[in-house]
């Protein structure tokens, strides 16, 4: 039987959490979105009543290097065991209060197209997600990772709360599971955000 997602309490050093905390603020943040990049008024409402949070991109080796090995041994405990091949640039996440990102799926309906400017995800999809926690939830409250753990259109679908309340906790996913943060009521919380790919579901 596959599960459903992998964990692991304090899976990296608390210093490279850390790390990865003061390298992301010297680069230049940007307004999460969804869907694309929203450019009227109207887009960027809507976007808004999605998802709220800013983010910063990063592609740095040394944040993989580290990652890279629980993912490919979480793709193997929850045997899937899929192929994959790289990842997607990674997003280091900033939920201050307010911040939220309601249900969602990682996965698109299709791969990226061979025309993408990324020349890493063309006819790629994401298939798995992976979730660190940068800092411990005694810096912030709210900003539950959950997952839906059944069909998420079921009328009494069964939601499980993620524990990410500790820096250095991973979750690792199949992108296709619907999951949210909850709203930060106080407080910043930091994570990343990382998709691995492959070529698409057949």
């Amino acid at each position: 039987m596959k599960a459903i997602y992998w964990q692991s309490t304090n899976a990296v050093p608390v210093k490279f959490c850390k790390e990865i905390i003061q390298y992301a603020k010297t680069k230049d943040k940007s307004l999460g979105v969804t869907g694309g990049d929203p450019k009227t008024n109207d887009e960027i409402k809507k976007s808004l009543k999605k998802r709220k949070s800013n983010v910063v991109w990063l592609r740095e080796s040394w944040i993989y290097k580290i990652l890279n090995p629980f993912i490919m041994e979480a793709n193997k405990q929850m045997k899937l065991n899929y192929e994959v091949s790289n990842n997607e640039v990674c997003q280091f996440t900033i939920y201050e209060q307010g911040h939220h990102y309601n249900w969602h799926q990682d996965i698109w309906p299709e791969a990226y197209p061979e025309t993408h400017n990324d020349p890493d995800v063309r006819n790629k999809n994401r298939k798995i997600s992976s979730v660190l926690a940068l800092n411990s939830n005694d810096e912030y409250e709210g900003g539950v990772l959950q997952i839906a753990l059944d069909e998420f259109h079921t009328p009494k679908r069964v939601i499980q709360n993620v524990d990410l309340s500790t820096t250095g906790s991973l979750v690792v996913f199949p992108s296709y599971l619907w999951h949210r943060v909850t709203p930060v009521t106080k407080g910043t919380r930091y994570s990343l955000v990382m998709w691995t790919l492959g070529a698409d579901f057949k």
